[in-house]
């Protein structure tokens, strides 16, 4: 995993949107997916998940 991955992760937990933070970090939704699935297939987590408009943090 590497350290832009969990930027990404860090700035979703903070935005609580995907909207939010691509514009924070300014890239694309595909860029971000693609970096969030790195991070759940390395912890073998969902890490985030989807509640109502926003998103929150697993257990």
């Amino acid at each position: 995993m590497d350290a832009n991955a969990l930027a990404v992760l860090d700035t979703l937990r903070e935005e609580g949107s995907a909207t939010g933070a691509t514009a924070r970090l300014r890239i694309n939704t595909l860029a971000m997916s693609r970096s969030l699935g790195r991070v759940q297939r390395a912890t073998g987590d969902q890490m985030l998940v989807r509640t109502g408009h926003t998103t929150t943090s697993t257990p």
